[in-house]
């Protein structure tokens, strides 16, 4: 998704793509719990790939996946 990502976003220097159970109803199995998200990030042409549970409610889990992501984004900026 992030490489896709990449060719409908082609200025971008860095591509977020997500996917997870945010709340009931989905597809969930006991390998995949409701609260899991996976994420890719796409920055200088390399793929970095997360996994999270995240516990709480939708909005809790929303607001700390996004800080995830954000922190996750912040660590790869300052390894150049």
């Amino acid at each position: 998704m992030a490489r896709q990502g990449k060719n409908l976003f082609t200025q971008a220097d860095i591509i977020v793509a997500c996917t997870g159970l945010l709340k009931p109803g989905g597809s969930a199995t006991e390998n995949k719990p409701e609260g899991t998200f996976f994420t890719s990030i796409l920055y200088l042409n390399k793929i970095h790939n997360f996994q999270y549970f995240i516990e709480g409610t939708a909005l809790k889990r929303l607001d700390v996946l996004t800080q995830y992501i954000a922190d996750e984004i912040i660590k790869l900026i300052q390894s150049v």
